[in-house]
C-alpha cells in the first residue's frame, strides 16, 4: 500500500475513472436491487451513463485540481440520468467547487471537497431521504474527519473511511422500510460506495493508476436504456429531463420555480450547465418554463404510463412504432401501446420535442420572425427505443412519414438494420404520407396487429394500403408553404399576392403536389369535398379522418359535410402535428382517406 500525503490532479482523475469503471461493471446488479423511490430498475443504467462520460475526461499535468474536477463535474452533468445520476453529478460538482487552484491537494482540501459535495447533493433534491446515497455520502465525509485524528496519509484516511461507508450502505434497510421489505440495500447507495471503493483502491495501488486499466467490456459501453418498471401505475405520466447551458439561476431558485409541476424533482448544476429531472403530467409546461432559465441543449421525455402498461400487460405480439408526424388520438396511441418517436422542432436556438414539449398553442403564438426548422428523431432516441422494445418483443413494425418528405425513414432504417437479429425482426414501412394520411396507415396496421395477423401478412397488405391512402390539405395562408418549398417556382409568391387558396396533396411517391387552387377558403373546401366525392364513386372510401391547424370549428364543419357525402363519421378529428403546421400554417384543414376494394357497379 502506498502512502500519499497529497494527490495530484491527474492522480485524482485516474482514481475517479477506476471508480467509474467499477460502477459500470455493476450496472445489472444495481438495476436488479433498485426499489426506491420506485422499483423502476434503472439506477445502474443511470449511473453507468454518467460514469461513461467521466471515463472520457482528459487532463494534463499542468492543470490544477480545480480545473480538472470542474471538467469531471461538467462531464458528469452531461451523462447524468434519473434521480440517482443527477444527485451523483451534483455531488461531483459540489466537490469541484471546493477544490483549490493547485496542482495537488492535501487531506484538508479533500475534506472540504467531500463536505461541500454532500451539501450540494442534499440541496439538489426537493425532499432528501435518509437511507439513500445521500446518507452514505454524508457518513463517508464525516468518517474522513474522524480518520484524520488517527491517520496521517491521505490514502490511509480515505481507505479507513471506506469501511464506514460500507457500514452506512448496509444500514440503509434500517432507515427505509421499503428496502427492508425487499431485503436489499439502497441501489444508489451501493453505487456511490462502489465508486469511492474503486477510487480508494486506485489511490493505494499505483499499478491501477493508468489508462490501460480502465477498459470496459464492449457490451458495457453501449448506451444504457432508462426503462421505468413501476409496480403500480405512476402518479405522473412523463419522466422529463433537460440539460441547460448559460443558466441564470441557482439550483434553489430553479426548484422553487418548477416544484409545483410534478414530483421526483432533482436539479444539479455546474459552473456552466444544469441538469433538471422531474416526473410531470405537463412536460410542455416544464420545458417552456426552464427555457427561461438558460439554453436547452438536450432533452428527453419518457412515457412512464406506457412503459408500465407494456410491462404489466403487453397487448400484442408485434410492437408498432411511428413518428410524431402521424396524427392520431392520444388515447388510441396509449390503448394500442404504439411507440411514438418525437420529431425535433427548433425555434431559434431552442429545441422542442414534437407533441411532447411543445403544444400547438405555443407554436402559433411564437414570434413570427423566429427561425423555425425541424429534423428527424435523434439517433440515440431511436437506438434506445429499439433496445427497450427488444426486452418485450420479437417483432417490430415501423411506419414513418414519407421518405420523400423527411430523412426519418432513412435514419430509422439504418438503426433497424444494425439492431435486427434472427430473434428480433424490424420491418420498415414508408407510409408515403404525412399527418392524417400517415395516421390512417398506422391505424389500419394497428387493427391488423390486434386481429392477430403475422408480420409477413402485414408487410404484404401494407403496400396496397399505402397506395389507397391519400391526403388533401386546404390551407388558409400560403406563407408556410412558400417557406417550406411546398409551392414550387413562382406559384407561391403569385398565390400570396392574389390571396389564392391552394389545395395540397401528395404524389404516389410521397412528394408534395398541388391538387387545385381556389379564390377563397370556402372555395378550397368545396374543391376538397368534390375530390373526395369523386374518389368515393370510383372506389369506396372505407375510413377517413380530419386534422386542423388550430381551427377546430372549421374542422368540425368539414367533418359534417364529409359525413353527408360518405354516410359515416370520421375516424378521428385531431390537431395537426406542429412539424406539419410549419408548412400548412394556422387555419389549415386536412382530410385523409383510405379506399377499399372497388365494388361492382361503381363508376
Amino acid at each position: 500500500m502506498t502512502e500519499l500525503l497529497e494527490i495530484k490532479g491527474q492522480q485524482l482523475l485516474l482514481a475517479f475513472k477506476v471508480g467509474a469503471r467499477d460502477v459500470i461493471k455493476k450496472t445489472e446488479k444495481l438495476n436488479a436491487i433498485n426499489v426506491f423511490p420506485v422499483a423502476d430498475g434503472d439506477t445502474g443504467s443511470n449511473l453507468a451513463s454518467l460514469m461513461r462520460e467521466v471515463l472520457g475526461v482528459q487532463a494534463s499535468e499542468s492543470e490544477t485540481v480545480s480545473v480538472i474536477c470542474n471538467r469531471i463535474g461538467e462531464a458528469a452533468l452531461i451523462g447524468s440520468r434519473g434521480n440517482s445520476g443527477i444527485i451523483f453529478a451534483q455531488y461531483l460538482n459540489g466537490f469541484a467547487q471546493h477544490m483549490p487552484e493547485k496542482l495537488a491537494i492535501t487531506i484538508d482540501d479533500f475534506i472540504k471537497g467531500a463536505h461541500g459535495a454532500v451539501e450540494s447533493a442534499y440541496q439538489s433534491i426537493n425532499n432528501p431521504t435518509e437511507g439513500t446515497m445521500l446518507s452514505v455520502m454524508r457518513d463517508f465525509a464525516n468518517a474522513i474527519v474522524m480518520s484524520k485524528k488517527t491517520q496521517s496519509s491521505l490514502s490511509n484516511i480515505i481507505t479507513q473511511s471506506i469501511a464506514a461507508a460500507e457500514v452506512s450502505v448496509n444500514n440503509t434497510p434500517n432507515q427505509l422500510k421499503l428496502l427492508k421489505l425487499n431485503a436489499v440495500v439502497d441501489s444508489g447507495a451501493l453505487g456511490f460506495y462502489t465508486f469511492i471503493e474503486g477510487m480508494s483502491n486506485a489511490l493505494t495501488n499505483p499499478d491501477m493508476m493508468s489508462e490501460e486499466n480502465l477498459t470496459v467490456e464492449p457490451q458495457l459501453r453501449l448506451q444504457e436504456v432508462e426503462t421505468h418498471r413501476f409496480a403500480e401505475a405512476p402518479t405522473y405520466r412523463y419522466c422529463s429531463e433537460a440539460l441547460l447551458s448559460n443558466v441564470n439561476l441557482s439550483a434553489t431558485e430553479v426548484k422553487a420555480a418548477i416544484s409545483d409541476l410534478g414530483d421526483s424533482l432533482v436539479v444539479a448544476t455546474s459552473q456552466n450547465s444544469a441538469r433538471i429531472h422531474i416526473h410531470t403530467n405537463t412536460p410542455e409546461r416544464f420545458f417552456h418554463q426552464i427555457a427561461t432559465f438558460g439554453t436547452v441543449v438536450d432533452q428527453k421525455v419518457d412515457d412512464m404510463l406506457l412503459q408500465y402498461q407494456v410491462k404489466q400487460e403487453r397487448k400484442h405480439r408485434i410492437a408498432l412504432v411511428t413518428d410524431s408526424i402521424a396524427d392520431l388520438p392520444a388515447e388510441f396511441i396509449l390503448e394500442q401501446q404504439i411507440q411514438v418517436l418525437p420529431m425535433n422542432l427548433l425555434i431559434d436556438e431552442t429545441s422542442h420535442l414534437d407533441k411532447l414539449t411543445i403544444t400547438s398553442d405555443y407554436f402559433y403564438q411564437r414570434d413570427l420572425t423566429a427561425r423555425v426548422s425541424s429534423s428527424q428523431p435523434s439517433l440515440r432516441l431511436i437506438e434506445n427505443r429499439f433496445a427497450y422494445l427488444k426486452s418485450y418483443y420479437e417483432e417490430v413494425i415501423v411506419v414513418t412519414v414519407a421518405e420523400k418528405l423527411s430523412g426519418t425513414f432513412s435514419v430509422i432504417k439504418k438503426v433497424a438494420e444494425e439492431m435486427s437479429t434472427p430473434t428480433f425482426k424490424i420491418v420498415m414501412i414508408d407510409s408515403k404520407q404525412n399527418a392524417v394520411g400517415q395516421g390512417l396507415v398506422v391505424l389500419q396496421i394497428a387493427d391488423w396487429i390486434a386481429a392477430g395477423k403475422t408480420l409477413s401478412e402485414i408487410e404484404k397488405l401494407a403496400e396496397p394500403l399505402v397506395a389507397n391512402t391519400e391526403i388533401f390539405v386546404s390551407v388558409d395562408t400560403v406563407d408556410g408553404m412558400i417557406q417550406s418549398g411546398r409551392l414550387p417556382g413562382r406559384l407561391g409568391p403569385l398565390a400570396k399576392r392574389l390571396n389564392l387558396k391552394p389545395m395540397i396533396g401528395l404524389k404516389a411517391d410521397g412528394g408534395g403536389t398541388i391538387k387545385g387552387i381556389a379564390l377563397s377558403t370556402k372555395g378550397s373546401e368545396k374543391q376538397l369535398l368534390k375530390k373526395i366525392a369523386r374518389l368515393h364513386r370510383k372506389q369506396p372510401i372505407t375510413r377517413y379522418a380530419i386534422v386542423h391547424g388550430n381551427d377546430a370549428v372549421r374542422a368540425q364543419r368539414m367533418a359534417a359535410l364529409a359525413e353527408q357525402q360518405l354516410g359515416f363519421k370520421p375516424a378521428f378529428i385531431e390537431e395537426i402535428s406542429t412539424v406539419v403546421a410549419m408548412s400548412a400554417g394556422e387555419g389549415a384543414v386536412a382530410i385523409g382517406t383510405t379506399q377499399g376494394e372497388k365494388e361492382e357497379g361503381n363508376n
